[in-house]
């Protein structure tokens, strides 16, 4: 899940200055992409602060993509 916030910023920045340099409806694309990286980002830490309170994992964040 970590890795898929991640690509979820990479996306959104590469929207950014694709935006900035000329295509501006790309603009809220990105925005609107960055609000799911948000929400990614917000599920890991939920999932990390669940771990560290009961100790177990509560919430499925997936294997890691390399091991």
């Amino acid at each position: 899940m970590l890795a898929v916030t991640f690509t979820l910023l990479l996306i959104g920045f590469i929207l950014l200055d694709l935006a900035h340099f000329g295509f501006q409806a790309l603009t809220v694309v990105a925005g609107y992409e960055l609000m799911l990286c948000a929400l990614a980002a917000w599920y890991v830490m939920a999932h990390l602060i669940y771990q560290d309170v009961f100790g177990r994992d509560v919430l499925p964040v997936g294997k890691p993509w390399i091991k």
